[in-house]
C-alpha cells in the first residue's frame, strides 16, 4: 500500500463527494424551478378566478338593469 493507492481513494472519494455535490446542487435547482412554476400557476388561477367573479357580477349587473328598464317602460 502505497502512496499511489492512497491516492487513488483519495480520487475515488472526491469524484464520489463531487457527483454527491453535483446531485445535491440539480436538486435544490429542480426544487426552486418546481416552486416558480406553483407559485405561477396559483397566479394564474388566482387571475382566472377574479376574471370569472368579475364577468358574473358585470352580468348580474346587466340583467338587473334590463329589468329595471322592463319595469319603467311598460309600468
Amino acid at each position: 500500500m502505497g502512496e499511489s493507492s492512497i491516492t487513488d481513494r483519495a480520487k475515488k472519494d472526491a469524484i464520489k463527494k463531487a457527483a454527491r455535490a453535483a446531485e445535491l446542487m440539480v436538486e435544490a435547482v429542480n426544487g426552486g424551478v418546481q416552486e416558480a412554476f406553483v407559485k405561477e400557476k396559483r397566479s394564474r388561477i388566482s387571475c382566472f378566478s377574479n376574471v370569472e367573479i368579475w364577468e358574473l357580477e358585470r352580468h348580474a349587473y346587466i340583467c338587473e338593469c334590463q329589468h329595471g328598464l322592463q319595469d319603467i317602460m311598460f309600468y
